[in-house]
Order: structure tokens, then sequence, then C-alpha cells
């Protein structure tokens, strides 16, 4: 997405690091991270001990694309991203629910 947020909500998608990909043809591996806004709030310097969960998604190919195709491949970097974090949320609502 580009830079973190002040309410751990995601933030609108840069385009910037589509074209460099686009422009290498080099893959984008979607990496999501959750737990990172309590080890380090926003606008804090100071590292609070805590656990970072890193998820890695399938690799995207750029091979044939070219920088007019930029902002598709945005919305479909951020839809990934949205339905693995709706998954997730289900999945912790529904183990909250059988404690």
């Amino acid at each position: 997405e580009g830079k973190r947020s002040k309410d751990g909500f995601l933030s609108p998608f840069k385009k910037g690091p589509v074209v460099i990909a686009i422009n290498a043809r080099a893959k984008i591996v979607p990496v999501i991270h959750s737990g990172a806004q309590s080890c380090l709030p926003y606008g804090k310097w100071r590292i609070r001990p805590g656990t970072v969960k890193i998820r890695y998604l399938k690799a995207i190919s750029t091979e044939n694309m070219q920088y007019e195709d930029r902002q598709k491949l945005v919305i479909t970097l951020r839809a990934l991203v949205d339905k693995y974090i709706s998954e997730t949320q289900i999945q912790l609502n529904s183990n909250i629910s059988k404690v």
C-alpha cells in the first residue's frame, strides 16, 4: 500500500511499485502483515514487544503487462489483500465464538 496508516485500516495503494515491477517484468509477491501497529504505533519511534504475523501470497507475473495496466494491477492487488483480510477476520471471529 505504500505507508502505515494512522487507524490500522488499509490506505490507498500506491502505483509506483507496480510501475517499477511492470517495467522490470518482475513478479509481485503480495505481503500481508498483522500486529505491527501494536509493536510500532503510527508516529512513534519506540518499538514495543509483540507478535507480527507475515503472510506471503502467490506471486503475480507482470511479464505481459504494459504501463497502461498499472491501475488494473493495483485494483487486483487491493482485492487480494481485502479478500485475505476478510477471510482472516471471519476465521478469527469464528474462533472467538467457540471459546
